[in-house]
C-alpha cells in the first residue's frame, strides 16, 4: 500500500500524541519547534485538536541561536531566564501542560518538580484521548 507523505506525519503525530506526550482529553500543549520543523509542528497540533487537546501553543526556538549563546557567555549569563519566560513555565507546571520537549527552564525546575519535566508513563489513562485507529 503505497500512501502519500501527509498520511505518515499524521500517523507520526498521532505517535507523538498517545506514547510521546501521552495528551490527555482537554490538556494543554506546548510545542517545542524549530522554523525548519515547523510545518509538521502544525500537524501535531491539529491531530492534538481533533483528538481533543485544550489549547496548542507552538513555541518557534532558533536553536542555532541558542548554540551562540551557548559558546559566547559565562555561566553567571547563562543563568539568567527573563520574567516573561518564568511566568509562561510557572504557568505550564501550575496547568500540567504536556509537552514536545524539556520546556521548563533549569531555575523553575529546581523550584518546582511536575510531571512535564519527568519521563512520561508509558501506562494508557483512563482520561486520556482514544488511540487513533489505522495505525500500522
Amino acid at each position: 500500500m503505497n500512501h502519500p507523505i501527509p498520511y505518515y506525519q499524521e500517523l507520526y503525530a498521532q505517535i507523538i500524541l498517545h506514547t510521546g506526550i501521552n495528551m490527555r482529553a482537554h490538556q494543554n500543549i506546548v510545542i517545542k519547534t524549530s522554523p525548519k520543523s515547523y510545518e509538521f509542528a502544525q500537524t501535531i497540533a491539529a491531530q492534538a485538536y481533533r483528538l481533543g487537546a485544550g489549547f496548542v501553543y507552538i513555541d518557534l526556538v532558533d536553536y542555532a541561536l541558542y548554540r551562540e549563546r551557548m559558546s559566547a557567555q559565562d555561566a553567571q549569563q547563562l543563568s539568567y531566564v527573563p520574567y516573561f519566560e518564568q511566568v509562561m513555565q510557572q504557568q505550564y507546571l501550575s496547568e500540567d501542560w504536556a509537552t514536545s520537549g524539556s520546556t521548563i527552564p533549569r531555575t523553575v525546575r529546581n523550584s518546582q518538580r511536575s510531571p512535564l519535566t519527568s519521563s512520561p508513563p508509558i501506562r494508557q489513562r483512563s482520561d486520556q484521548a482514544p488511540r487513533p485507529s489505522g495505525l500500522p
